[in-house]
């Protein structure tokens, strides 16, 4: 069977095995699965199914055809020493399904008999039910939390243990994407946990990666120094005095270089008004930087922007100076599909945002955003959670069903509040979103539970509101 399992290259007689019910017979626990429907607009398969198609996404990396073979994924899976731990992993990833408990608990137990009924050793049984149990770490920190943050690295790092977990982990998570359906895997995600896998393996690598003292923060500025064109060392040296250390901690050298080249370059810039927008390195995905004075509503202001030049917001990051000055970047897309978008459509988006940017910097109120929303809101899936980390800010998490305008609706019941939004991470999956806030009111985080339980209200009455057709 671990024969079959790891070295039927095309997966034909896996599958088969599937298909006839001896899987079943074989693994008695699989028989929960077969054919069990997964009720949302994110899985088109049935659990079984999924669980075979990931396999056969597996043996595609792991035995890429000839022009193939320099991909990185391919790359990445041959460097795993132990493929045994990999491959039941990825056939056991959803076993807990169907049980009505926590899917990753059930499996985690369910995995390690599993793997004692195959007597495979208990280094294998360790990390074989650990992968089941964390094989959706990786893309929820990718999609739903800050990885510039070394403090998220370093959290999940910690989980992970070491350097050879941290492969398969990757791989697992790649292939258990790319079978959900044939829109899930795209570019953008691709691009965030690509870049995820980058950071945790600098920290295996490079333990001085792990430093969060005043020495990391120092490389980093050294880093960004060495890059600068246009901006002379007095100049750098006043912008560091006006900028905070998460400024510097939550991007990489290379962009805080471009912008400091790009709109500190010269000391009377500093207080001037301008904004960027570029490609990045994903198809259809444009890097929007603004820099403008701070004040009320300014978050929202750009906001409705955006959605004004019918685009969506992918991440935002809000980093506020001490000359109060605002410097704002979004990752953004067109509203439509860009699987049949050319290069003479993005660059018509482009210039209607640039249009309507030179609009938004003239505080010209005349645009106004349009709603006309006619879809059906599920009203009993919306969640709200908040959380206090440190003393600085509050984490937001709101999980609930996409619509129109949700965000500008979100947004407005943040800015009634009278909180500030630090940074945002907007993800959606299928019908979902998961948007996350790091947010300050007073210059500090929200401790109060009656000014919580007050906000939290306020906000579910602003994801309903406008609603046509509300059902329970």
């Amino acid at each position: 069977f671990t024969s079959i399992l790891i070295n039927d290259k095309e997966n034909h007689l896996f599958s088969l095995l599937n298909e006839t019910g001896l899987l079943s017979k074989i693994i008695p626990f699989f028989n929960r699965i077969v054919g069990l429907a997964q009720f949302d607009l994110y899985h088109v398969y049935s659990v079984d199914q999924h669980s075979v198609r990931a396999l056969k996404n597996l043996k595609k990396i792991d035995y890429p055809k000839a022009e193939n073979q320099n991909d990185y994924l391919s790359q990445i899976c041959h460097l795993i020493k132990n493929k045994i731990p990999l491959y039941f992993a990825v056939l056991l990833h959803d076993i807990g399904k169907g049980s009505g408990r926590n899917h990753t608990l059930e499996g985690f137990n369910l995995s390690k008999k599993i793997s004692k009924f195959f007597d495979l050793n208990d280094d294998d049984v360790d990390d074989i039910s650990w992968l089941v149990k964390n094989h959706s770490t990786f893309c929820d920190t990718a999609f739903k939390k800050d990885i510039e943050d070394p403090k998220v690295i370093e959290e999940l790092c910690g989980n992970i243990k070491n350097h050879q977990r941290l492969l398969i982990l990757f791989i697992i998570s790649v292939v258990d994407l790319k079978s959900v359906n044939s829109s899930v895997w795209n570019e953008w995600k691709e691009s965030l946990i690509k870049k995820l896998f980058n950071k945790c393996e600098d920290y295996f690598l490079n333990p001085q990666y792990a430093d969060n003292s005043k020495g990391h923060l120092l490389m980093k500025k050294i880093k960004t120094q060495k890059l600068l064109i246009l901006t002379k060392p007095e100049t750098f040296k006043k912008f560091e005095n006006i900028s905070s250390d998460n400024y510097w901690l939550l991007q990489n050298h290379e962009s805080i270089a471009f912008q400091i080249d790009r709109f500190f370059s010269n000391k009377i810039f500093f207080n001037q008004e301008s904004f960027h927008l570029k490609d990045s390195n994903v198809f259809g995905i444009f890097e929007l930087i603004i820099i403008t004075k701070n004040r009320k509503e300014l978050f929202i202001d750009i906001v409705k922007t955006i959605i004004n030049s019918e685009m969506k917001i992918m991440d935002a990051r809000i980093f506020t100076l001490k000359n109060n000055m605002v410097i704002d970047i979004f990752n953004i897309s067109p509203l439509e599909n860009l699987q049949n978008a050319s290069k003479a459509d993005l660059s018509f988006f482009k210039s209607q945002l640039k249009k309507h940017l030179k609009v938004f910097f003239k505080n010209d109120k005349s645009v106004k955003y349009i709603r006309s929303e006619d879809r059906i809101f599920l009203n009993d899936k919306t969640d709200i959670q908040f959380f206090n980390q440190n003393d600085e800010f509050t984490v937001l998490e709101i999980r609930t069903n996409d619509r129109d305008f949700l965000l500008l609706d979100i947004l407005d019941a943040i800015n009634i509040f009278e909180a500030e939004v630090l940074s945002a991470k907007i993800s959606t999956f299928g019908e979902r979103v998961e948007d996350i806030f790091h947010i300050k009111k007073n210059n500090m985080g929200v401790r109060n539970k009656n000014e919580l339980s007050t906000f939290k209200k306020l906000i579910e009455s602003n994801i309903i509101k406008n609603r046509n057709k509300i059902v329970n």
